[in-house]
Formats: C-alpha cells, sequence, structure tokens
C-alpha cells in the first residue's frame, strides 16, 4: 500500500476514482523495543474505485497510534495535556520536573511520539500522586534523595525527623549516624570512601 496526504487520481491504475472510505486493517507497529499487533475496525483510508489501490493518510496513521495507546493502555496526548493543565505547569516546567526534555513533552502532546510504557507510568503517578510530585520538586533541591532504599514513609521519615532525611535534605549527605539507622542499614546502602573505615568498621 502507498501512502501519500490526499490522493484524487491513483497513481497505480491513473483513474480520477479515489475517495475516502473505511475499512478493517491489521496493522504490525514497532513500540518500546517490541513489535505490537494491532487491529483497527473502522481505518479511514482513501481508495481507488477502479482498481481498490488504498492508500493510508494522516488520519490512517492516528487512528493506528490511537489504537496503539489504547492496546497498551496509554495516556492519550489530551490526557496529558489536561493534567499538566490543571496541575498549572508549562511544558518546560513539567519536564523539568519529571525529568525530561521540554520538547519531548510537547510531542507526547501532540501526538507526533508516543510514550514508553515506563515513561506512561511516571506520567500517570506523577498525576495521581501528590507524594510524588513534591518528591520530584525536592528531588531537584536535593539530588542525594533515592541514592539508598529507605523502608519508611517520606511522611514518617518527617515526624519522626529521620536522619538520613534531615541530612539530605540541608545538601549535607549521609552522615555516618545516617547510615547506622536501622532502616538505612538492613538495605545495605553504597559507603562514600569517607565512610568505608572507622572505628565502628564498615555498616552490616
Amino acid at each position: 500500500m502507498n501512502q501519500r496526504s490526499s490522493p484524487s487520481r491513483c497513481i497505480e491504475c491513473g483513474h480520477h476514482a479515489v475517495s475516502p472510505t473505511h475499512i478493517e486493517h491489521t496493522a504490525e507497529v514497532k513500540h518500546d523495543g517490541k513489535l505490537h499487533t494491532v487491529e483497527v475496525s473502522d481505518l479511514p483510508v482513501e481508495r481507488c474505485g477502479n482498481c481498490g489501490e488504498v492508500y493510508f493518510t494522516l488520519e490512517s496513521d492516528e487512528a493506528i497510534s490511537v489504537a496503539l495507546r489504547r492496546q497498551l493502555g496509554l495516556l492519550s496526548p489530551h490526557d496529558i495535556v489536561r493534567n499538566r493543565a490543571a496541575l498549572g505547569l508549562s511544558q518546560s516546567q513539567f519536564g523539568s520536573a519529571i525529568g525530561a526534555a521540554q520538547e519531548s513533552v510537547s510531542r507526547w502532546e501532540n501526538g507526533h511520539i508516543i510514550q514508553s510504557r515506563g515513561t506512561d507510568r511516571i506520567l500517570r503517578a506523577y498525576f495521581y500522586l501528590p507524594e510524588l510530585r513534591e518528591f520530584f520538586h525536592d528531588l531537584i533541591e536535593t539530588p542525594e534523595l533515592g541514592s539508598v532504599v529507605v523502608e519508611r514513609s517520606r511522611s514518617e521519615m518527617r515526624e519522626q525527623k529521620h536522619p538520613w532525611y534531615s541530612a539530605a535534605q540541608h545538601n549535607k549527605g549521609p552522615t555516618w549516624a545516617a547510615l547506622q539507622s536501622p532502616a538505612v542499614r538492613r538495605c545495605g546502602p553504597p559507603l562514600g570512601d569517607d565512610d568505608r573505615h572507622g572505628e565502628k568498621g564498615m555498616v552490616a
């Protein structure tokens, strides 16, 4: 099948018999490193009434993209635009918050590219969880957050003034006392050069 924006004269038979119609179509679409079979029951195309040649249009591509997003359970461009706007964020601000380029946000929103499933989960979590939005905001100011596994919730850490959180919030990095905390020690965090040797030895 040939692809063109708006054919009127069929390039196969030369007749001016090409008109819009809808067909059932099975598309093979590569996304996120995997080939997906996408069934579209009502795909808009243009077809020659003389020889039957079918032409894909921009509408065809959009319909296939919509079907792929639905099949994979991905947010639509409209979903992303609506939720970003609800948070009062520009594309640049939103991209900065989730660690993506403004150009990537623009392409997701205009449908030029389809976000990966991993990115889609981050988007959904960011829209759904105020705690994650707060964490991403803190992460910009405090890049140490997330460098070790913490078993308690961040609200519990605040209430109990967890030493790791307190040190990280003040950009001091993990202190020896913080690394000795049971919640952190059980997770086996990586140690800096200054923490590998000491009177008490390495963290168990």
